[in-house]
């Protein structure tokens, strides 16, 4: 029921109209991580004809694309040189411990599907799925994409239930463990602790580069499978 014309308030149809539209904010975001822009204006490549040579870019197409990123907060330009904001230079710099720029690789794998939401909704079907051939691949990049953001997480856990202190000796299964970064944060507070990690074979065997790269080779015992099939 609609209210009276009298009590409606100034509606604006441009927070719809910028849903609509954010499919550009991601293209853009990824078209810029692809070349690597924002790793070489933290390089020190400040102007777009620098950063088009650098990156093999055409110039006209750089600069359009380095003129979009303000609007997203990750880069500022200032006489006619650009400049990484915060968030940016800790997120978007590939080589640092909180890069996450390989998390596009799994929200671009779900584009098709998304894509396609009007037909599964005649079909009740999904149109891809995430567990198979190609996209099975995606995850290997996802989960060191998402440490920064999984990382605060388990520190938080063993906080929370004082790993490490008053809690010793834990027997843990993860189910979907990724990166095993749970695993090892477990593990960094109590090296007491015998983990279990349930995933992919893909997905374990970069665990399990992780682990070596940490000290923890070894450490953390390894299934490989599908959570709904392992018995």
């Amino acid at each position: 029921m609609s209210e009276p014309a009298g009590t409606q308030e100034q509606l604006s149809p441009r927070p719809l109209m910028r849903i609509l539209g954010d499919f550009a904010n991601s293209q853009i975001l990824d078209a810029a991580l692809e070349y690597d822009f924002f790793t070489l204006i933290h390089k020190g490549f400040q102007s777009a004809e620098e950063i088009a040579r650098a990156a093999g870019t055409d110039l006209r197409a750089t600069r359009i694309v380095l003129d979009s990123l303000p609007a997203l907060a990750v880069v500022e330009k200032r006489d006619e040189r650009y400049f990484l904001t915060r968030m940016g230079d800790t997120f978007l710099v590939q080589g640092k411990p909180s890069y996450i720029g390989d998390f596009r690789h799994v929200a671009l794998a779900l584009w098709d599907g998304m894509a396609h939401l009007k037909e599964s909704l005649k079909t009740g079907k999904p149109f891809s799925r995430m567990d198979t051939g190609n996209e099975l691949q995606v995850w290997e990049k996802l989960v060191l994409g998402i440490i920064p953001i999984a990382e605060p997480v388990a520190k938080a856990l063993c906080h929370i239930l004082k790993i490490g202190s008053e809690c010793k000796g834990l027997q843990v299964l993860d189910i979907a463990g990724g990166s095993s970064i749970f695993g090892m944060t477990i593990l960094s507070r109590d090296p007491s602790a015998q983990v279990t990690q349930l995933d992919w074979p893909n997905v374990n065997a970069v665990a399990k580069k992780l682990n070596r790269e940490q000290g923890l080779e070894g450490k953390i015992r390894f299934i490989d499978g599908e959570f709904r099939s392992v018995t």
